[in-house]
């Protein structure tokens, strides 16, 4: 895709973290895991997410860490899932 794409994708889902519900903002990251080739923004997302909307009960070792660690293992399955559907091409 074009970086232009990206730039604006970019800055719209850095402003609906902080007005839309996690829900929404979390669902969209995932979807431009896949629409854009080393999407390595999500991880950001996912902190700016734990930051600012994150669920204070669940950790991982003490840390509040819950759509940093969903964001980057969906990344990580994405780069694997990528290489195999057949309908997916970049």
């Amino acid at each position: 895709m074009n970086t232009g794409y990206r730039i604006v994708t970019n800055c719209i889902l850095f402003i609906l973290i902080f007005i839309a519900p996690w829900w929404f903002s979390l669902a969209l990251v995932c979807i431009g895991l896949f629409f854009f080739e080393s999407f390595y923004e999500s991880v950001f997302f996912g902190l700016l997410l734990d930051g600012y909307q994150g669920v204070t009960g669940l950790t991982f070792f003490g840390l509040n860490i819950f759509f940093t660690v969903f964001v980057a293992v969906i990344f990580i399955v994405s780069i694997f899932l990528k290489t195999r559907l057949t309908f997916y091409s970049q």
